[in-house]
């Protein structure tokens, strides 16, 4: 017999944006993404969703991921001021594994990743220790941890933002952030320092793999740099028009050797920090998607496959509307569809929006997002009250206005 006066999750109005890599598709038409304490997975053409329960005593969540072959979700968790890891089945909803990083000294982990196979999962801790542990996830096992310091001469606030598995092979990894990025090759049960880059005094905000040897990372300054072997090969300037381009002059052998040269050059455009910042990079088939400063995403078409040189094709602006009083938004996290026909984009303002590339009009250099649901509270919600008679719940909030919802269809 079912049990009575048992309460569930039915719909939920919201995201939270706070959650680092917080969007993946689980298939062509279902989005995932956090709200409140819940995983939903929302299926764009109905409109409808699933809700998996994440850990009840969960302080936070910090970060998630789902695995490339789409069947789980990792999501980082702070359980009694303690990092955790719980992954959960997306078809069943059910958890398949807790992960403790028993070692790490962080309360909260920043960045996890599966690797292509699915198969293995990192998880990297914020400070004071900034612990990187490789897992077999299926069987609960550190296969190997390490904890990333910064180098002599580094910036004097390094720290760690991502992590990832180099995509053709499980045994070689990245790790990048604020004045740092480090290689690292899994052999012997330890994970051993490889290929640092020489030029550490970058800001880095965010980074991708673009083959086996190459990647691309975005700075807060909104440079767009092509690696490989721990030389920088291209730059590009995201809000500029220009193509990316070689520079290895533009580096001096006295900065790859620690000359006071570089800082000088980084400096030198102090003013424009934050203002372009590149938050998420997304490669496709043809360039990459690049989401950086307010309101907008930068397309950018490959121009040469050899030396990975860009050019910027497209804009993507968020809608505007002066009703919802939002200044400033900028995008967060953004992910593409397995066909690349949709991209979704989850704002700071707690907005989740939609583009479909086939409705872009190609003789126009500039294309523009739509909600993918009805536009949320992007402040604290300060009030609710109900309908008796129809199926409506009203909400205020900090942002200044009123909404009105269908609590069945969201």
């Amino acid at each position: 017999m079912a049990q009575s006066g048992i309460l569930s999750v039915k719909q939920i109005i919201g995201v939270r944006s706070s959650v680092t890599n917080g969007l993946a598709f689980q298939d062509e038409q279902t989005v995932v993404y956090i709200a409140g304490g819940n995983i939903v997975l929302y299926g764009i053409d109905q409109k409808a969703q699933k809700v998996i329960p994440c850990s009840i005593n969960a302080q936070a969540l910090t970060t998630m991921t789902v695995s490339p072959n789409r069947r789980v979700i990792a999501v980082a968790e702070r359980i009694n001021d303690h990092p955790s890891v719980t992954i959960y089945d997306l078809q069943t909803g059910k958890r398949r594994k807790t992960l403790q990083p028993e070692t790490m000294k962080s309360t909260d982990i920043v960045s996890l990743l599966f690797s292509s196979d699915s198969k293995y999962l990192l998880t990297q801790g914020d400070a004071p220790d900034y612990q990187l542990i490789y897992w077999s996830w299926e069987k609960g096992k550190v296969m190997a941890s390490t904890d990333i310091k910064p180098t002599a001469g580094s910036h004097p606030t390094a720290s760690v933002n991502q992590v990832s598995f180099n995509p053709q092979d499980n045994t070689q990894i990245c790790a990048t952030g604020h004045g740092l990025f480090k290689m690292f090759r899994y052999t012997d049960s330890t994970l051993k320092p490889s290929q640092n880059l020489k030029q550490e005094h970058f800001n880095f905000t965010c980074h991708c793999w673009i083959s086996d040897e190459r990647l691309l990372a975005g700075t807060d300054q909104g440079k767009l740099l092509v690696i490989q072997n721990g030389e920088i090969l291209h730059e590009i300037k995201v809000d500029t028009k220009s193509d990316s381009r070689s520079v290895t002059s533009h580096y001096s052998m006295d900065e790859r050797s620690g000359g006071n040269e570089s800082s000088m050059d980084i400096n030198a455009d102090g003013d424009h920090v934050g203002k372009s910042e590149i938050k998420c990079i997304v490669p496709y088939s043809r360039g990459v998607l690049i989401a950086a400063g307010v309101n907008k995403v930068y397309m950018f078409d490959r121009i040469d496959d050899n030396r990975e040189y860009y050019r910027r094709n497209r804009e993507i602006l968020l809608p505007s509307d002066t009703t919802d009083k939002i200044n400033n938004e900028r995008i967060v996290s953004m992910c593409l569809s397995p066909s690349e026909e949709t991209l979704i984009a989850l704002t700071d303002h707690q907005q989740i929006y939609q583009l479909s590339f086939s409705g872009i009009d190609i003789t126009k250099d500039v294309a523009t997002f739509s909600y993918l649901a009805d536009g949320y509270h992007h402040a604290q919600v300060t009030g609710v009250d109900t309908c008796i008679r129809k199926q409506l719940i009203a909400t205020c909030g900090v942002d200044k206005s009123v909404r009105i919802w269908n609590y069945e269809t969201g």
